[in-house]
C-alpha cells in the first residue's frame, strides 16, 4: 500500500471557504481519518 501526500488546490480553497482546511498547529497533534468505503 502506498500513501499519497495530496494537497487540495487553492481554487477549490476558495470555492468552499466556508469550510475548515487547514488547522491551527499551535499544539503538536496528529489527526487520523479512516475511511471504512
Amino acid at each position: 500500500m502506498k500513501f499519497y501526500w495530496i494537497k487540495t488546490n487553492i481554487l477549490i480553497k476558495n470555492i468552499f471557504s466556508g469550510f475548515v482546511w487547514d488547522l491551527p498547529n499551535k499544539e503538536k497533534k496528529v489527526y487520523l481519518t479512516f475511511d471504512d468505503g
